[in-house]
Formats: C-alpha cells, structure tokens, sequence
C-alpha cells in the first residue's frame, strides 16, 4: 500500500464530492502494467490522501508503478485544483 498526499488548492479540505472525481482520474491514467488493483481516497484537513493498493514483486517496484501512476494524473489533477505533496509506504 501506498499513501500519497494530495493538497488542494486554495488550501483546505478536499470536498467529500470531489473524492470520486479524484478516484476516477487516477483510474483513467492507470493501465494493467501499473499494478493498481484498489485505490482509497480520504478527506484531510489540506486536501485528500490516496491509498493505493498496488500489486508489484517489491517496495521499490511499487513506488514506481505509484510514481508512475501519478505523474500519469497530474495534469488533470492540477487542473481540477490538485498537486502532490508527498508519498509514503
């Protein structure tokens, strides 16, 4: 699993609408070679974290895939009032 870290901005908590928005941007840039098989988002007090469930052969290879995944969705992201901030295992 990985969390990362999504403020939004003007900064403050992500809208509970918004979650499924998010969600279904990170799915759409997502294809079958990175690995993600559930993804969890969740209103914090700056934005929203994500938890991606990934499916890779070690830690590295899914901070990849998830690094992968997500610098796949920042455009979009960014566009809808998003950036990233941070990663975490």
């Amino acid at each position: 699993m990985i969390r990362a870290s999504l403020a939004s901005t003007p900064p403050g908590p992500a809208r509970e609408s918004e979650l499924a928005l998010v969600t279904d941007l990170i799915w759409a840039h997502c294809g079958p070679g990175h690995g993600l098989e559930h993804l969890r988002a969740k209103v914090t007090g700056e934005g929203l974290d994500l938890y991606l469930f990934m499916r890779a052969p070690s830690e590295a290879a899914s901070f990849a895939q998830a690094h992968a995944i997500l610098t796949s969705a920042l455009p979009p992201l960014i566009s809808h009032g998003y950036r990233t901030t941070a990663t975490y295992c």
